[in-house]
């Protein structure tokens, strides 16, 4: 059987469920579609700070397992069953260094040159 169509606006309900999501319906308007995309990304990154802090990095599989997952997501490959992802997404510092990771990887592969901190030179 098929599952139903969820609008955006109640799949964005189901992602601000628990109080983690400070989201304003009436701002999204007049933002264009990336421009929305990148407010839920700064919003699910507070939200990913604030409930999973782990300030003794407890589990953290290391850089180059990040950087591994970053430059396969900066190529598009599939990661969402990959158990190091999981982690990643549970754990603030994990996700900080993997999302600066991957914008180094998208760097370098659209030919632009990285810096040592990530940041295009």
């Amino acid at each position: 059987m098929d599952q139903p169509q969820l609008s955006k606006r109640t799949l964005a309900l189901k992602f601000c469920s628990g109080g983690i999501c400070h989201n304003d319906f009436a701002n999204m308007k007049g933002e264009t579609p990336q421009q929305q995309w990148e407010r839920l990304q700064r919003e699910y990154q507070k939200a990913v700070q604030t409930s999973y802090p782990n300030p003794e990095r407890h589990g953290c599989p290391g850089t180059e397992v990040l950087q591994d997952l970053a430059a396969r997501s900066a190529r598009h490959e599939e990661i969402d069953s990959d158990q190091d992802w999981k982690h990643v997404i549970h754990c603030a510092p994990c996700y900080r260094e993997y999302l600066d990771l991957r914008a180094a990887s998208r760097l370098r592969e659209h030919g632009r040159p990285v810096a040592h901190d990530g940041k295009s030179s």
